[in-house]
């Protein structure tokens, strides 16, 4: 996977439910997601993966009301990544 050419693409407005990732793509940037740098070093960052059609679906229906028109394409893509982080660092994560 070429870096360089993942972070020049434009945003994706609808997506083909035909078509999947391959799974060595999906390493490759959920590698990269995870040796994200962050400003103090300590990666508060978790990430989900969501590659089932009942999670997928789960999330698009329980979007809110602001975010309700991704539920589309949260069920058309192949995969749907949640990004979460800590509000607060425990000693023990900092430790580890």
């Amino acid at each position: 996977m070429n870096l360089d050419k993942l972070m020049n693409k434009h945003l994706t407005r609808y997506f083909d439910p035909s078509k999947t990732i391959p799974q060595e793509t999906l390493e490759k940037l959920l590698g990269f997601l995870r040796s994200t740098p962050t400003s103090v070093n300590i990666q508060p960052n978790h990430f989900y993966v969501l590659a089932t059609p009942e999670g997928k679906r789960r999330l698009a229906d329980n979007l809110g009301e602001r975010f309700q028109d991704n539920g589309e394409k949260i069920l058309n893509a192949s995969h749907t990544i949640i990004l979460t982080t800590r509000a607060d660092v425990p000693d023990s994560h900092l430790e580890a």
